[in-house]
This record gives structure tokens, C-alpha cells and sequence, in this order.
């Protein structure tokens, strides 16, 4: 599975919430997406196989933690579902009505 295949799957899930998700494309190490419901999360996606982070990917996660930022790197539809599960306990009341994801 290519990584774009991992990255339309949080994008659709994230707008399936009521949430956007940015492209972030300007610097060099960046994550791939700034995900902005109930919060903002950086995001960084990688293919399921072989996917890693660069030394540049790593130190500018480092770093954004220092700051007190939580980037994520999720690497399939699995990874996703459970990010989204533990991370948005209630849904944007923007939710899409053809979400699959329903609420209590």
C-alpha cells in the first residue's frame, strides 16, 4: 500500500468527522498533515512497509515535542481507526450525516 493510499484514508476519516485536514507541504521534514478537529494534530503518514522516518523527519518531531507539540505518525487504516477512537471521544456537531461513523 502506497503512502497517499494511507494519507486519503485519514483525510476522508478526519472530513467523515467534521474535522479538516490540511496538506502541509512548505518545509523540508514537515509533517504531511495538519489535522484540525477538536484541537490541532500534526500528523505525519508513512506506507506500512518500509515506511520511516528521515533523520530530518526525527529531529524536527524532536524538537516539536520540546515545544510541547505531539506530532503522530500513523502507517495504515488500522493505525487510524484507533487514533481516531482514542482521540475524539465526541464528534463536531459539522459531522458529515453520511458519516459511517456513528455517535452514542
Amino acid at each position: 500500500m502506497k503512502e497517499s493510499v494511507v494519507e486519503k484514508y485519514l483525510r476522508e476519516r478526519v472530513e467523515g468527522l467534521g474535522g479538516r485536514c490540511f496538506k502541509l507541504v512548505d518545509q523540508p521534514g514537515m509533517p504531511d498533515r495538519l489535522v484540525v478537529l477538536q484541537g490541532l494534530h500534526l500528523v505525519e503518514t508513512k506506507r506500512p512497509k518500509g515506511g520511516r522516518l528521515s533523520l530530518v523527519q526525527k529531529a524536527l518531531h524532536a524538537e516539536m515535542i520540546t515545544l510541547g507539540a505531539t506530532p503522530i505518525v500513523l502507517r495504515n487504516h488500522q493505525e487510524i481507526d484507533l487514533w481516531i477512537a482514542q482521540t475524539f471521544t465526541r464528534t463536531s456537531s459539522r459531522r458529515s450525516p453520511r458519516s459511517s461513523l456513528a455517535t452514542a
